[in-house]
């Protein structure tokens, strides 16, 4: 069971307040803070602070005027029907909303949650597990192009990203030094599912004789519908339950890695709202460095006690402080097996006896996941490369049925 109180002495992040906005908690106060303060103040019922247009800018602008509007109301109506229209493949701007600081004060790399707000009449899409988006920005006379993890935002029509700031990030670093009532472009939502290497059909003859590099470009399509499965919508869910709930979710996250674990533990929180009685467990190892590496824990902390003890999470660092009580070191095949079995027994296998060898258990213990067919049991990884590979090659080695029931996001 998670030790709160343990963890609690480590951190040192304001209190999650989940019924407001809050303002930004940028530690350092700059000339820049002072007048986000006050800006964000005075205009807050308002996008943006209007201003004077100069006599150029008036004069460009009314050369640019294509059409007249003659009867406001009806127009108005259709372009609010058109705008509500969503096309994940067209830049939408969106609006800083809020900043925070979600990692400790002493943290190398500082991890900042940024909330965005729709503009004008446009809709915010529906964000599902495994959603991510792109944001584009011209920094320094480049274009970059980044891809984040969406947060549905309890707020109307907002939505957050989790980043953390790299020394030698352009992206991360221009993000965080913007303030309140800046725009973003953004578009989106796509699909993860996209990004999961396709299958090579079983049933494929000669099969191992082929490979799309050794075909022109016009035999490509043919051979990729012919050879290879697409990928199924929406990977992260449970096709197979009315809700797309899993009964059984493990997730085991580096980092950053963390955010499509948020919203697969959001997305079956809001079905437990509905339903109360729904059965299911959600496991969470979240691998950090050192305890300044791991953030957001008031959320957290917050979100376990809303599940109504449906969600564990297990803490694990790789450098810990002397008196850490949690889980230590890499993540490797012993402490897979303890955390698997330690939280959950498949049906028709007793608890490990007194006299039996753990490597005989675990062996019956895989065997009877393989066969439990009263649950629908995922595992779902995300992190940096290097962990993930590590991961997936000791759920290999200690035979977890890793083509049937394990998804890796790297």
């Amino acid at each position: 069971m998670i030790q709160y109180n343990t963890l609690k002495k480590y951190d040192d992040t304001s209190s999650f307040d989940d019924s407001k906005q809050k303002k930004a908690v940028l530690k350092r106060r700059s000339i820049a803070n002072v007048f986000d303060v006050i800006n964000s103040s005075s205009f807050k019922n308002s996008r943006v602070a209007t201003h004077h247009h100069s006599t150029f800018a008036t004069t460009k602008l009314a050369s640019m005027v294509i059409a007249k509007v003659n009867e406001y109301s009806d127009d108005l109506h259709k372009i609010q029907q058109v705008e509500s229209e969503h096309n994940p493949h067209v830049f939408k701007r969106y609006i800083l909303v809020n900043k925070e600081i979600v990692s400790r004060s002493d943290a190398r790399r500082p991890v900042i949650k940024l909330t965005f707000q729709v503009i004008n009449y446009e809709q915010l899409p529906e964000f599902l597990p495994g959603d991510y988006i792109e944001i584009l920005c011209h920094i320094k006379g480049q274009v970059l192009l980044r891809s984040y993890t969406p947060l549905q935002s309890d707020k109307e029509k907002c939505f957050s990203i989790i980043i953390r700031v790299y020394e030698e990030g352009l992206m991360s670093r221009h993000l965080m030094k913007q303030l309140v009532g800046f725009e973003i472009k953004v578009r989106g939502p796509f699909d993860i599912s996209n990004q999961i290497s396709p299958v090579l059909s079983p049933s494929s003859p000669n099969s191992s004789n082929l490979s799309p590099s050794n075909l022109n470009p016009s035999h490509l399509s043919r051979y990729l519908s012919r050879y290879y499965e697409p990928s199924p919508r929406h990977i992260l869910l449970n096709s197979l339950s009315n809700d797309k709930c899993w009964d059984v979710l493990f997730m085991i996250a580096g980092g950053t890695g963390i955010t499509p674990m948020l919203q697969l533990i959001k997305y079956h929180l809001n079905y437990l709202n509905q339903s109360p009685n729904r059965n299911f467990k959600l496991f969470l190892l979240f691998a950090n460095e050192t305890i300044s590496d791991i953030f957001y824990f008031k959320y957290l902390e917050h979100l376990v006690a809303a599940s109504n003890g449906k969600l564990k999470i297990t803490y694990i660092l790789t450098r810990p402080p002397s008196n850490w009580e949690e889980l230590s070191g890499h993540i490797n095949e012993d402490i897979l097996c303890k955390w698997l079995s330690n939280n959950y027994i498949p049906d028709g296998l007793d608890q490990v006896t007194e006299n039996e060898n753990s490597t005989y258990y675990m062996k019956r213990y895989m065997q009877a996941l393989i066969q439990d067919s009263k649950h629908t049991i995922k595992l779902i990884t995300c992190g940096p490369p290097l962990m993930i590979d590590s991961i997936e090659e000791s759920l290999n080695n200690i035979g977890f049925p890793i083509n049937d029931k394990a998804i890796f996001i790297r």
